[in-house]
């Protein structure tokens, strides 16, 4: 029997599937692999926030003294200022009371400004979030609030107030998605 070979046209019609398989297997790898990236941004997102929330949580139920927010003549952004017990510290110069500034400064990063209690010391800042768009709060007062009327919440908290406010919202806006922390006080 003589053997047959292929003809131009099989071999053309042949490539083609060949092609058109690889293009959809490749496909398919190209979106699982976006997808996975678009997993492990918001995993490390939440990640983020989650760290932000517990460490700040911390520092509200150790407050002590004032609260109030400034804003920065040079950034003009709002900065909150407190001071908290930050207990012990592998830094013996932060332990125990230190006053603390939250902002953001032009990089996009919410920082954490301590200043030790020591003269002379270097205070310390902590990155706690980067790629910020913009940082608010919100204080919120309850406890004068008459019964029919919702409770008074303010942007901004002036130095020396006579009340402390109940709630504090810190809100982050980050690619457009405003995320809001609330902080029993």
């Amino acid at each position: 029997m003589k053997r047959r070979s292929f003809t131009i046209l099989e071999i053309f019609v042949g490539s083609l599937l060949a092609c058109l398989l690889i293009g959809l297997l490749f496909n398919k790898l190209h979106s699982q692999i976006k997808g996975q990236k678009v997993i492990e941004e918001t995993m490390s997102t939440a990640l983020n926030h989650a760290r932000f929330n517990e460490r700040l949580s911390l520092m509200m139920m150790r407050l002590e003294g004032a609260m109030y927010t400034e804003r920065n003549p040079e950034s003009d952004l709002d900065e909150l200022f407190f001071q908290f017990d930050n207990g012990i510290d592998p830094d013996p110069n932060f332990c125990h009371l230190v006053e603390a500034k939250l902002f953001r400064n032009r990089s996009n990063q919410v920082i954490l400004e301590l200043k030790s209690e020591t003269p002379n010391v270097t205070p310390r800042k902590e990155i706690l979030l980067a790629n910020i768009e913009e940082l608010s709060f919100g204080f919120t007062v309850t406890k004068n609030a008459p019964a029919k009327k919702a409770a008074e919440t303010l942007a901004t908290w002036q130095k020396g107030a006579k009340e402390a406010p109940d709630l504090l919202e810190i809100s982050l806006l980050r690619n457009g998605i405003t995320t809001p922390f609330l902080f029993r006080l």
